[in-house]
């Protein structure tokens, strides 16, 4: 009976650790896509300002 409370309790605990990688990863996943979408912008931005420049010229 013991045994088998331990056993359910490591499960659960590896589950629990499980999901934590899980939120984690999709953190990342997301603080990556968040930069590229930044850079997207910034290059934009500088072809904006290059399109600018040959049309003052």
């Amino acid at each position: 009976m013991l045994l088998l409370l331990l056993l359910l309790l490591l499960l659960l605990l590896l589950l629990l650790l499980l999901l934590l990688l899980l939120l984690l990863l999709l953190l990342l996943l997301l603080l990556l896509l968040l930069l590229l979408l930044l850079l997207l912008l910034l290059l934009l931005l500088l072809l904006l300002l290059l399109l600018l420049l040959l049309l003052l010229l």
